[in-house]
């Protein structure tokens, strides 16, 4: 089972081999236990970069008002 995203991060794409395609289809809880995992893993990865992300830019408007209201 391999999982993927866009370099946006906007798609995760899951590519199974017949395998595993078949015991997904079948029900099969330890197929189903790991991709909850790994598409919980890849979620929790982008909620964390996206937070990262929105601190970055609220630093960064602190920084242009306080050279705004200091000059």
């Amino acid at each position: 089972m391999t999982v993927a995203t866009t370099s946006d991060g906007e798609t995760i794409m899951l590519l199974l081999n017949t395998r595993e395609a078949d015991a997904l289809a079948q029900g099969d809880e330890d197929c189903i236990n790991e991709l909850s995992t790994i598409v919980h893993k890849m979620l929790s990865k982008r909620v964390h970069d996206i937070m990262d992300h929105a601190r970055l830019r609220c630093k960064e408007q602190e920084r242009k008002e306080k050279e705004e209201h200091g000059n």
